[in-house]
C-alpha cells in the first residue's frame, strides 16, 4: 500500500512566540451554515486565537497554542460536529523486531507523536499502518521515530525504498546470526 492522501491536507504554517498556524482540509460540508458551525467549534478550543473555515476551499485555518491545543483536539471537534478532517495513511515496513514487545513498543511510539491518528503494527507481516494529518507529522517523523527505538522502517513507495529494505533486512539476519554463534 502506498502513501494516500486527499487533495486539501494539513499543513504547519510559521511558529511564532509561541503561536502555530495549522491549515487543514476537511469533509462534508455543504453550505456556509456549514463552516460556520465548524469554525464556532474550533473557536472554542482552548488555546485556539483564531479560527477561519472557507466553505469554497473546504480548508480551515487555526491559529492556537501549541501547548494548549493540536491537530488532534480540532479532529475531535470537527467530527464531533458530524464533518471529516482529510487525512493520509502509509503502510511501513518494519526491520528489526524480535517479539511481539517490539512491536507494541514502536505502535506505542508511533501513537505518541502529534498527528498520528492511529498506528497499528502487525508483528507478523513485519508492518505498521498509520493515519495521520498530513503536515502534523510526515513519513519522515514517523521513520525517525522508529529508528530512535532501534528499528528501521520503509514507506513502501518510496523510491529506493526496496532496496534500502533488502539490504536493512541483509544487515539485521547477520546481526542475529553472529549473536546466536
Amino acid at each position: 500500500m502506498a502513501i494516500v492522501s486527499e487533495a486539501a491536507t494539513l499543513h504547519r504554517g510559521d511558529v511564532k512566540g509561541g503561536v502555530t498556524r495549522l491549515t487543514f482540509g476537511l469533509k462534508g460540508m455543504t453550505c456556509a451554515s456549514c463552516a460556520n458551525r465548524i469554525q464556532s467549534g474550533l473557536r472554542k478550543v482552548p488555546g485556539v486565537q483564531e479560527a477561519v473555515v472557507n466553505f469554497a476551499t473546504e480548508k480551515a485555518t487555526v491559529t492556537f497554542d501549541p501547548a494548549q491545543a493540536g491537530p488532534e483536539a480540532f479532529r475531535r471537534v470537527v467530527e464531533d460536529l458530524g464533518y471529516g478532517v482529510v487525512d493520509g495513511s502509509v503502510k511501513l515496513s518494519l526491520v528489526g523486531m524480535t517479539c511481539q514487545a517490539c512491536a507494541q513498543r514502536i505502535e506505542r511510539k508511533l501513537n505518541q507523536l502529534p498527528g498520528v491518528l492511529e498506528a497499528t503494527v502487525n508483528f507478523a507481516a513485519e508492518t505498521a499502518l498509520v493515519r495521520y494529518l498530513p503536515g502534523a507529522v510526515g513519513v519522515a517523523d514517523m521513520k525517525k521515530a522508529v529508528k530512535d527505538l532501534g528499528y528501521e522502517a520503509f514507506a513502501k513507495d518510496e523510491e529506493g525504498a526496496a532496496d534500502a529494505e533488502k539490504e536493512a533486512r541483509e544487515r539485521e539476519m547477520k546481526r542475529q546470526w553472529r549473536l546466536s554463534g
